[in-house]
């Protein structure tokens, strides 16, 4: 809240500060014209769609089919060395798997849910500095979450190196929603609690005029509810199940290592590594290649593949072979041991004047402008059956 509080009454110093800006427009013509940078407003859409057969709803057991449909509107105004920037969302999810809480009813709110979301931010250059902060709201059938965060960054030798912080906070309430034949004695309007603390490092470094090179690393500390409480656990020493537990603290640590070189006019190679561990006895790698290639002037092609592989968590069995004496359970299978294979294309157009747009016309300048357009089509399978593919496409305009 105080977050949000300091956003607020930036903004507000930024208003006055700009209407000064326009009082003032004779004696600082620099500084309005700064004023006048185009909004940027970016619009996206994307479709996801995954299915298998290891349902943690029912304990490891049954359909995983979900789909979700995601819209977003993003926009940035930049007033003099600031930038503001706004977000609003939506995704319209169906989910046959989280019906199965209640099998009994014909439909449920777990089934077709929406999950409508808020973001607002600014940033703040100040010579080769740059500070945000930024705030934000979501809220779904069973979850209310705000969060809160900053970063700070600072240019060095030349602008050839960067070291960039960041912090972000979020605060979770659940409703807890259990198994329809676990809920006796359980208040309707139960609810638990979870907290998310996540930073991050990155030390970025031009090599040469060809590669650059950034290392990151950070830690994510979850304290509060991370089991389920609508995800089943079947045992092989009793017949009745029951609903998941996990430990109430998670702290998780990536370390990242990026490379992008430039191989030619034609062709930039991005390759990314990180090795990840936490807690719950996870160890994952995973490995990024894009290949962003022009092929005619102002189109280009990126095809991509990423590969991962983890171990299982030490809470981690499938159904039917958790002992009921044991404290922590689980039979999700994003906690088990597992490679996956994501790869796609991506498609982007950015012509230098705009899409179909115009120059000037009878000395008035067009007030908005299609910059660039992109789609983004990839397939993903993961060695215990789950597979899904997403399609996302997105359009950038500039107002003036």
């Amino acid at each position: 809240m105080r977050t949000l509080v300091l956003i607020v009454i930036t903004m507000l110093n930024v208003k006055q500060n700009t209407a000064q800006n326009h009082s003032n427009i004779n004696v600082d013509s620099n500084k309005y014209d700064k004023i006048l940078n185009p909004i940027e407003v970016k619009f996206l859409y994307s479709y996801y769609e995954q299915d298998g057969d290891h349902s943690p709803v029912l304990g490891g057991m049954g359909s995983e089919y979900l789909t979700d449909h995601v819209g977003k509107l993003t926009v940035t105004v930049p007033v003099n060395e600031s930038s503001i920037t706004f977000s609003v969302g939506i995704d319209h999810y169906t989910s046959a798997s989280t019906d199965n809480i209640n099998p009994a009813s014909i439909s449920s709110a777990s089934i077709v849910d929406d999950r409508i979301y808020f973001n607002a931010g600014i940033s703040q250059k100040i010579n080769d500095w740059t500070v945000g902060v930024n705030a934000g709201y979501s809220t779904e059938w069973d979850v209310t979450s705000y969060s809160g965060g900053f970063s700070v960054s600072k240019l060095f030798n030349n602008e050839n190196t960067e070291l960039s912080l960041a912090y972000q906070h979020y605060s979770d309430k659940w409703a807890l929603i259990f198994p329809v034949e676990l809920r006796r004695g359980v208040p309707i309007d139960s609810s638990d609690w979870r907290s998310i603390h996540d930073g991050a490092i990155v030390f970025s470094q031009v090599l040469s005029r060809r590669a650059q090179l950034a290392l990151s690393s950070g830690i994510i500390i979850q304290n509060g509810l991370l089991a389920t409480p609508f995800h089943r656990v079947y045992f092989q020493d009793q017949r009745f199940p029951k609903t998941e537990a996990l430990p109430r603290n998670r702290n998780k640590i990536p370390i990242g290592l990026r490379l992008n070189y430039y191989v030619s006019d034609f062709l930039i190679a991005r390759l990314y590594y990180r090795y990840y561990f936490d807690n719950f006895d996870i160890r994952a790698s995973t490995i990024d290649l894009e290949l962003p290639i022009k092929t005619i002037p102002f189109l280009t092609l990126s095809p991509f593949y990423r590969f991962h592989k983890q171990s299982s968590s030490k809470y981690f069995n499938p159904i039917d072979t958790h002992l009921s004496s044991q404290k922590f359970y689980s039979s999700d299978y994003d906690l088990s041991a597992f490679t996956s294979h994501k790869i796609g294309i991506g498609i982007r157009y950015a012509p230098v004047g705009g899409i179909l747009c115009r120059n000037r016309n009878n000395n008035k300048t067009q007030m908005a402008t299609w910059k660039k357009v992109e789609g983004r089509y990839a397939t993903y399978q993961r060695s215990d059956g789950l597979s899904a593919y997403i399609f996302s496409l997105s359009a950038t305009f500039n107002l003036k």
